[in-house]
């Protein structure tokens, strides 16, 4: 969104992530963001404590825009740390 320091990303889930099966509310929360919707065989769903998230669910979350924005919402659905994305964002080295 222009003008506004907003964005709307699109997550998908599949299996092999850590949210997959699991109730929004059982999630650690995310900082600076929110699941906003969550869009299910071609119906929208409002995002709320109890909804189940399944593979094949496209997430849409509200964030603060900043450059790690997608590295921290990519460690919290493979339930990992942030810091550690941010850090290979940084410095890609393997060898660090």
């Amino acid at each position: 969104l222009d003008g506004i320091d907003i964005d709307l990303v699109e997550l998908f889930v599949d299996d092999q992530l850590d949210i997959a099966g699991r109730r929004l509310r059982d999630l650690p929360p995310l900082e600076d963001a929110l699941v906003a919707a969550i869009v299910r065989d071609h119906r929208v769903l409002i995002a709320k404590g109890d909804t189940l998230i399944e593979p094949g669910d496209v997430l849409l979350i509200t964030t603060q825009r900043q450059g790690d924005a997608i590295a921290r919402l990519t460690a919290w659905a493979r339930g990992e740390d942030a810091g550690e994305w941010v850090q290979r964002l940084r410095d890609p080295r393997p060898d660090r």
